[in-house]
């Protein structure tokens, strides 16, 4: 994006005050999540229109001298709703006589505004309006009401973070370096905002109060003048929000950098180690740092979410941190999120828990950590939203396994990541240099970060921890689920470079039917050719792991309609018309309620019937109307689409327990490896068959039949067996007709049930 069209659109008023003192409009429309940049246009003297989230500027101009004009002169802003409703507005002193407001209106209709500028010897007021109409973006980020460990933006669209932290900033920020000499590499803020877009939307910028240590942008770079600002790293720090918003990005801004818990340096206002002089409430300069936070409340407010007090403090006692909240909480109209770091995470002036970790662990054991981490800092019942995270020196900053399993583990644990990016180069592990590597995120974490972000994206905020049952020895697993959606995660711990073997879970999802489908978090690759339909009238469901070698993420959908897996088949022949049986039933006429489900899932429309089981799992269900106490014969064409079919069994003469309480005629049983009849559970003789194997997709032209106990497999016209019963199963209670497979989806079409002439079926 050319630089002129980052500058605020300045218009020349229509008018000139008499007095040395005078009004320029100036309009800047910048969305507050995933927008781009307008400019204003227009005359000034009619009502602009902007949409809402944007950022709409004004300012005025005196030429009069003002000794110290950040202290001693004064823009407010009073802003009318629409609905009548005031907000108050501080403006700020942006140089050459220029004093600034900007507001963000979130409430469309017509506004108005008032304006007094006053200083020594001046009280000068103007007066305006302008129309807010649509929407830009999200807006800032809030404090989910739905989940208390989430934040979400105002829209209600769900955030879950990957944030980075970055040296530098307004200018350039190191990146995929090094340059070809070794050296540190650095790119622009345009390259790295569209390097980094869909791959993070939480950035970290560090403010510095005369000092740059941490990477800090200095806005008191004279140390010897706390009350007054530097102009030129200030505007360089608006444009480069400005980029950050047209990426995308929501922000976090640390007031003070700090780090007492590492040096006693001084600052600005006094030495980081100093509880009476700088942070103290008795302290001298107090109303220096209030007139400091006031002011980096007014000029970006309307681009920050969450405000940061300090960086890794270790000293400023609570009544001081809890006044320096409150003057926050007062400059500030929208009401954001405010904490501090190190953690006070039992405070009531920190909003959120913002914990940093640097980690010498390997990769095998970065989720335990942080999953327990995680664990106890949510107890304190807040979101807990890491502000950095890396390596220690003993550990290389090019870790992008590691990148992608922390912010995974963190997602799965309701918590949000942020990474201390040092990208300028890559570091050797060292047992000599102290202190940490931090983190380095290239194209691989960065493509990682975007499979994330794209799995998560329209995930409900309500899904809360669940449970997994599991035995495995192979990985640890995370699950996440509501009343519609469940997520799960599993890595890899026992290594990472040979793949896990086939294995099972079991989830709580509640009734229902489900469709699971897995992918590889490293590039978003589907892990299975076809997501699989399971689920049944049990709270549990059983869902089977593929094979993966660092980590997998599945995600499951309740459905309220099994789709139809297979378009209708060619049918095979029927078998030849019998003067013997009479047509009793036939599956057109049957819904879905006509079936009672014992295993699996069972949907009946459009003349196919489906019953899917889960991996590793059955599925039953059973005709509930009519009832066929005595001799029967069933006719249908059955097929099982699956890679590795298994069990096309239909049951006859079966009691309420279903297949183990009837005749099963079972057709590619025990894994496509037995074609057999079961009289109670018990193969009868004669009938087993080893010979025949059930092909994926075929369609099979199947006939059963007990004939006052003469029972016989016919498969496409052709008899598979036949046994004689002396004590045939028939009679109240052996009534039952169904279907019976295992680890897949058994559709069934042309059924038709038919009777001996001289027998009726019971209603």
């Amino acid at each position: 994006m050319p630089e002129d069209d980052m500058a605020p659109a300045r218009v020349p008023a229509t008018r000139r005050l008499p007095r040395p003192c005078r009004v320029i409009a100036v309009l800047v429309m910048l969305a507050l999540s995933q927008g781009c940049l307008e400019r204003s246009s227009g005359n000034p003297a009619a009502a602009a229109v902007i949409r809402a989230n944007a950022i709409f500027e004004t300012a005025m101009h005196c030429d009069l001298p003002v000794a110290n004009p950040f202290r001693d002169a004064h823009l407010r802003g009073d802003f009318i709703s629409p609905a009548g409703a005031h907000v108050a507005v501080d403006g700020f002193y942006d140089g050459a006589g220029d004093w600034r407001v900007r507001f963000v209106p979130r409430e469309s209709g017509a506004w108005r505004y008032q304006l007094e500028l006053d200083g020594p010897g001046f009280d000068e007021h103007a007066s305006g309006r302008f129309d807010c109409a649509g929407s830009m973006g999200d807006g800032f980020l809030r404090l989910s009401q739905r989940n208390p460990f989430r934040m979400e933006y105002e829209s209600g669209r769900p955030f879950y973070p990957i944030g980075v932290q970055t040296c530098h900033g307004i200018a350039t920020i190191d990146s995929d370096g090094p340059n070809p000499d070794g050296s540190w590499r650095t790119v622009s803020v345009d390259e790295w905002c569209q390097a980094f877009s869909g791959a993070v939307n939480l950035v970290r910028v560090q403010l510095g109060t005369g000092t740059t240590a941490g990477c800090a942008l200095d806005l008191i770079s004279d140390r010897a003048h706390p009350d007054r600002y530097d102009l030129q790293n200030a505007a360089g720090l608006d444009r480069m929000y400005a980029l950050h918003r047209a990426a995308g990005f929501s922000e976090m801004a640390i007031l003070f950098q700090d780090m007492s818990a590492y040096n006693r340096d001084e600052h600005a206002f006094g030495s980081v180690v100093d509880l009476s002089d700088f942070k103290s409430l008795g302290a001298a300069n107090l109303a220096q740092q209030e007139q400091y936070i006031r002011y980096v409340v007014a000029r970006y407010g309307c681009s920050v979410d969450i405000w940061e007090i300090f960086n890794e403090d270790s000293y400023a006692p609570d009544d001081y941190l809890r006044h320096l909240y409150q003057v926050i909480r007062g400059a500030d109209p929208y009401r954001h999120m405010i904490t501090t770091n190190f953690s006070r995470p039992a405070a009531d002036y920190c909003d959120l828990v913002v914990p940093h970790q640097y980690v010498a662990v390997p990769d095998f054991e970065v989720d335990a950590l942080l999953a327990r981490q995680i664990g106890v800092l949510k107890s304190y019942g807040k979101v807990v939203q890491y502000s950095e995270f890396g390596n220690k020196s003993t550990l290389s900053n090019d870790d992008p396994v590691k990148w992608r399993l922390a912010a995974w583990t963190a997602f799965m644990n309701e918590s949000g990541m942020l990474f201390w990016s040092m990208s300028g180069r890559k570091t050797a592990p060292s047992l000599e240099l102290p202190g940490n590597a931090n983190a380095y995120l290239g194209p691989e974490s960065r493509a990682h970060f975007r499979v994330l972000q794209d799995f998560s994206r329209d995930l409900p905020i309500t899904m809360r921890p669940q449970a997994v049952e599991s035995q495995s020895q192979q990985f640890r697993a995370y699950c996440l689920g509501d009343a519609r959606t469940t997520v799960m995660y599993l890595h890899h711990v026992v290594d990472h470079e040979h793949p896990t073997s086939a294995e099972s879970v079991r989830i709580q999802p509640g009734p229902g039917r489900y469709r699971v489908h897995w992918i590889d978090p490293r590039d978003g690759a589907s892990l299975i050719a076809d997501p699989a339909i399971s689920g049944g009238s049990s709270q549990f469901l059983m869902v089977a792991v593929p094979p993966f070698t660092v980590d997998a993420a599945c995600r499951i959908d309740r459905v309220d309609v099994l789709p139809v897996a297979i378009a209708r088949p060619v049918l095979p022949a029927a078998d030849p018309p019998s003067d013997r049986w009479r047509r009793s039933w036939l599956l057109g006429a049957a819904g879905q309620r006509d079936w009672f489900v014992l295993d699996g899932l069972v949907d009946a429309r459009e003349g196919i019937l489906q019953i899917a089981a889960a991996a590793d799992s059955e599925g039953e269900a059973l005709l509930h109307r009519p009832r066929f106490p005595g001799s029967v014969r069933v006719d249908f064409v059955g097929w099982i689409p699956s890679e590795h079919p298994c069990d096309l069994d239909v049951m006859l003469n079966a009691g309420a327990g279903g297949a183990g309480s009837g005749y099963l005629f079972q057709f590619g049983g025990k894994g496509n490896t037995m074609t057999r009849l079961l009289r109670a559970g018990k193969p009868m003789a004669g009938t087993e068959r080893a010979d025949l194997r059930l092909e994926p997709g075929r369609p099979y032209r199947v006939v059963v039949e007990n004939d006052h106990g003469a029972l016989r497999l016919r498969v496409d016209g052709v008899e598979v067996f036949s046994a004689t019963d002396p004590e045939p199963l028939t009679g109240e209670g052996q009534d039952r007709i169904g279907f019976y497979t295992y680890g897949g989806t058994l559709c069934v079409c042309d059924l038709t049930v038919d009777v001996p002439k001289a027998d009726a079926a019971r209603p």
